[in-house]
């Protein structure tokens, strides 16, 4: 019996990062980072503290901008939309420090971050007046 890798699986690639550059201040936080990610392909990125990885995926989610290369997302260049427009494609990110408002049960915070697109975050939290809208 022989194991089949889950990268040949499919041969339809999901996520194409291609010479990923993004420096702040002159410290190179990614450098010249190729990262292939077929359908179907479980991937994850490791390395110490202050590798890059954070750096990495916010490039990816588009919250952090591409100083050079290219990103694809289903065959479609995404490296210069915007996040919430990579997020409406399917990409998102959660980040380290988990804020909840501790002023709501654990059940409220979980259908706010549930409904946040829905209804809008002003509406989640009680705003109702058309100017905050």
């Amino acid at each position: 019996m022989s194991a089949v890798p889950v990268a040949e699986a499919s041969s339809e690639r999901l996520l194409d990062a291609t010479g990923v550059i993004e420096s702040f201040g002159g410290v190179h936080a990614v450098r010249n980072v190729d990262l292939h990610v077929d359908r179907g392909e479980i991937v994850g990125l490791i390395g110490p503290n202050g590798s890059g990885k954070s750096t990495m995926l916010g490039c990816l989610s588009r919250d952090v901008d591409v100083d050079e290369g290219s990103i694809s997302f289903e065959g479609r260049v995404i490296d210069r939309l915007g996040p919430s427009r990579v997020a409406r494609s399917g990409i998102g990110r959660t980040f380290q420090n988990v804020r909840v408002f501790s002023e709501l049960t654990v059940r409220q915070n979980a259908q706010l971050s549930r409904n946040w697109s829905e209804v809008g975050p002003l509406r989640m939290l009680g705003r109702t007046d058309q100017h905050c809208l």
